[in-house]
């Protein structure tokens, strides 16, 4: 229970910079479909992982589900205050 509420109590303080937070998720998550468009875009040797459609489908798959993770945790705020009443 103590290691619970010190860790709630921890969060707390990380608050006011919670803007800054959601402004990296957004941007890092832009950066990540913007390098697999330009992966796509560009020619790979034979050989590279960018070469591999089962890699790139799994490099898709894997930024889809980061994105599916973030966007609950980043929108919290506005849809917990249904949940909780």
């Amino acid at each position: 229970v103590s290691l619970g509420l010190s860790g709630a109590g921890f969060a707390a303080t990380f608050v006011p910079l919670r803007p800054y937070f959601v402004g990296a998720t957004v941007v890092f998550l832009g950066l990540g479909f913007l390098a697999v468009r330009r992966e796509e875009r560009r020619a790979c040797e034979p050989g590279t992982l960018c070469a591999s459609p089962v890699w790139r489908r799994r490099i898709k798959r894997a930024l889809w589900i980061a994105t599916a993770v973030a966007l609950p945790l980043v929108t919290f705020p506005w849809w917990s205050q249904f949940l909780i009443g």
